[in-house]
């Protein structure tokens, strides 16, 4: 049977691990946090191109190029897409094909791996087909293999086709 004693030295035994391993962990998370704060982007630069508005059915495509900026080799593992972007479309292609594709919280993510010389670039070709109407938002990510990126926000407008009346054009 234990004393008083013994279950109160227990306790603080408990409480003194409980706290200890509880701060190390606020420590990780703040550190972490920090260290995504302020880290550098990397030198990509990111363009993206297509049309401006689009009829809710139409096909089109999104070019991206992303360009190493910088003055050594620097690897672009992935593009990411947002949901916010895409909801509004469906996506036919990706040329060249991505080596993988996922989604995870909100971002499809299609993986390159491709390593770019100072200069060199890389054009990414995205089919999209229009879908529902609105004004569709959001990132466009280049990434390297630790997630550090640049972000290129972009939006396209989907409208109804134009109605058509129904009665011969000479009336």
């Amino acid at each position: 049977m234990h004393t008083t004693y013994e279950r109160n030295k227990l306790i603080l035994i408990t409480a003194l691990v409980t706290m200890f391993v509880t701060s190390v962990a606020w420590i990780g998370i703040g550190a972490t946090g920090y260290w995504l704060v302020t880290r550098e982007s990397p030198p990509f630069a990111v363009e993206v191109g297509h049309p401006d508005v689009v009829v809710t059915g139409e096909t089109f495509k999104l070019d991206v190029k992303v360009t190493n900026e910088g003055a050594d080799d620097l690897k672009f593992a992935e593009l990411d897409l947002y949901d916010t972007f895409l909801d509004g479309f469906e996506v036919i292609a990706v040329r060249p094909k991505p080596r993988t594709k996922e989604r995870v919280f909100g971002i499809v993510t299609y993986g390159f791996s491709r390593n770019l010389k100072p200069a060199e670039s890389m054009a990414i070709e995205v089919e999209l087909r229009a879908k529902e109407t609105g004004l569709w938002t959001g990132g466009i990510d280049a990434c390297t293999p630790t997630q550090n990126y640049v972000s290129q926000y972009t939006e396209i407008e989907v409208v109804d086709a134009p109605a058509t009346s129904g009665l011969p054009a000479d009336r």
